[in-house]
């Protein structure tokens, strides 16, 4: 009798083990199933952000277009609107053999003589680059000589319209967009680099990720070909993120906000893995000399303490100008500084604390969430279980990441 309990109790015992292992598979598979969907989201983000902003940039081209234009018919005004008037009816109906011929004699006397003049001029000179007519295709194949003056080509009517229209965004923006798709060299480069340098300066808080994305790329590149030196890539990638921040802080749109927090994370991802300037020695090389001078500059600092933090340094300099920041100015990044520097200094206690106010400080629901994650990451790879849970329900730790469904208890 007593061996049959026995038996009973075991195997009582086993099958809750088994249904306590099924459970964490379950979960176990559940939880691979939502990184590879969020790590799926992250290679498609920018594919899918540059999509949208593709499809929008048409039609902001054709509102830009008709906003304060004022039609200028040139010298004759009778022979401008009969070329106009022929070429809009063959471009109408997608015969851009003949619409081109007109167009061309509208662009040459009375380029102010329509406001979509640009926008069609460069889609048919995008049309015959890419396919240039079925018809031409198989009598005269497409040498390249010829492809790169109609990109040539192409390139002056972008350029020649924002030069009769610098207050058109839309027509900065397809200029870099076609230059980024047809043309190659240094020089390009350089015009694409100064292109996306206006747009950023001009529109500010109305800058996209995509834009802020070419721009970050450009840079990099031109780093990387010696173009730009260590020092001058440094500072302006600098300026750039620090923009981002300011409008993060700023915007009322918790999408844009979101978008942009991405954005930065990715980028400061991409340059610190494969940038040869945002090194640990390199940062102190350049910086080094000029902390005494500079360190009551909270841009100074933040700049210093972003790249010194992102790359883990070990170095007196980070200790000196993250402690300085926080000092200075005791902002949330400031503070998730501080936790980091904690936890290379094994002072958990202060990792919490440091963290705690970053999370309290934080407005931002995408840093927020990697404060939180980061905050419970660390505890439980540092910690026992135990002590983890006693210091976290000191600290008040947010009741979402103690929860059984967040799977870290």
């Amino acid at each position: 009798m007593l061996y049959k309990k026995r038996l009973v109790s075991e195997l009582a015992v086993a099958n809750r083990s088994e249904a306590m292992e099924a459970d964490t598979i379950k979960k176990n598979g559940q939880c691979l199933k939502n990184y590879n969907r969020s790590v799926n989201f992250s290679k498609n983000y920018f594919l899918r952000l540059q999509v949208t902003t593709f499809a929008l940039l048409f039609a902001m081209m054709n509102v830009q277009a008709q906003e304060g234009f004022v039609r200028d018919f040139g010298s004759n005004p009778t022979l401008c609107q009969k070329n106009l008037m022929l070429y809009q009816s063959d471009y109408k109906e997608k015969n851009y053999d003949a619409a081109i011929v007109n167009w061309r004699k509208v662009w040459s006397d009375c380029p102010l003589g329509s406001p979509n003049l640009t926008l069609h001029g460069t889609i048919m000179y995008k049309h015959f680059i890419e396919i240039e007519t079925p018809r031409r295709l198989l009598q005269e194949p497409l040498d390249k000589d010829k492809r790169n003056a109609l990109i040539d080509t192409l390139m002056q009517v972008w350029e020649k319209g924002i030069k009769l229209r610098p207050e058109a965004e839309s027509y900065k923006i397809g200029y870099a967009h076609d230059m980024r798709r047809y043309s190659s060299g240094p020089e390009s480069q350089d015009k694409l680099l100064k292109i996306h340098k206006d747009l950023i300066d001009v529109q500010k808080e109305r800058t996209t990720a995509v834009t802020y994305a070419h721009y970050i790329s450009i840079l990099f590149d031109q780093n990387r070909n010696g173009r730009i030196s260590d020092e001058d890539f440094l500072d302006e990638y600098n300026r750039v993120i620090d923009q981002i921040c300011e409008v993060i802080k700023k915007t009322t749109d918790e999408k844009i906000g979101e978008d942009l927090a991405r954005a930065r994370d990715m980028f400061e991802e991409m340059i610190i893995m494969r940038s040869t300037a945002i090194g640990c020695e390199n940062i102190i090389k350049i910086y080094g000399d000029k902390y005494e001078e500079n360190k009551n500059d909270a841009e100074f600092l933040r700049k210093l303490t972003r790249m010194l933090t992102n790359k883990d340094c070990n170095s007196d300099l980070r200790e000196k100008a993250v402690e300085q920041q926080f000092a200075l100015n005791p902002t949330s990044y400031a503070a998730y500084c501080m936790a980091l520097l904690s936890l290379r200094r094994e002072n958990f206690e202060k990792v919490v604390e440091y963290s705690q106010l970053a999370i309290a400080t934080e407005t931002n629901s995408f840093d927020k969430a990697q404060y939180n994650y980061m905050l419970g990451s660390i505890m439980l790879k540092q910690m026992s279980h135990k002590t983890y849970n006693e210091l976290a329900f000191d600290v008040s730790f947010p009741s979402m990441l103690l929860s059984k469904s967040s799977g870290i208890i």
